[in-house]
């Protein structure tokens, strides 16, 4: 299955993925706006859910994102000597999983790749020497680093190698290479707050349908 392809993205439906993990890792509003998100999917027609999608990643950011891509695995390629093999989504359970940007099976290992527009951020992730400081870093480096948490749990991976790509640059900076190992704190927080996103949201989704039952009664109520 190819990434961003419309069964890609379908299969994605509703499901609490890898790159937005850790807005469910926590309390507060951020987890409630996080799993009404999923419960609003859940209740879309697939034809407004993919034209929901295709809005979402036509930023420039995400294009760019999106075009350089390709390039900056073939170059962790020709630098490491790894083979790298694409894959689709990794479902870990009926309501979870992630897509890494690759995977190494002769390593069991992984990568996920960002080409960052603003290149301040590529000279920021290019000066980390390991890859707990994406926690406090940029904007949204945290959620990069949780989204590698979550496909290592996810694929059983014994890494994942964080790379950002920048083709702006020289040959010698315009890629950086940080491996990420499994951290056993967050790996548990990730797997707790699954199933509680998934009860709570399967809450919101009984809500939603009794009170749909009820406004066809209350209807008929108001002209009587």
């Amino acid at each position: 299955m190819q990434q961003r392809s419309e069964q890609w993205h379908l299969i994605r439906k509703a499901k609490f993925t890898a790159s937005d993990i850790v807005n469910i890792c926590g309390d507060g509003k951020t987890f409630e706006t996080a799993v009404y998100s999923k419960a609003y999917e859940a209740i879309l027609p697939e034809s407004q859910y993919l034209e929901m999608c295709l809005n979402a990643r036509s930023s420039a950011a995400m294009q760019w994102g999106n075009d350089w891509e390709d390039t900056a695995r073939q170059e962790y390629e020709q630098r490491t000597g790894a083979e790298v093999t694409q894959v689709g989504f990794i479902e870990y359970t009926k309501d979870s999983g992630g897509s890494p940007d690759g995977i190494i099976e002769s390593l069991n290992g992984q990568i996920e790749i960002k080409c960052p527009y603003e290149g301040t951020n590529h000279i920021k992730f290019f000066r980390i020497k390991k890859a707990e400081e994406l926690l406090d870093l940029t904007k949204d480096s945290k959620k990069y680093y949780y989204q590698m948490q979550a496909n290592i749990l996810f694929n059983k991976s014994e890494w994942c190698d964080f790379i950002s790509f920048d083709p702006r640059c020289n040959d010698i900076l315009r890629m950086r290479i940080v491996r990420c190992y499994p951290n056993d704190k967050i790996l548990k927080i990730i797997d707790e707050s699954i199933p509680k996103a998934t009860e709570f949201k399967r809450q919101i989704i009984d809500d939603i349908i009794s009170n749909s039952s009820n406004v066809i009664t209350e209807e008929k109520e108001l002209r009587i």
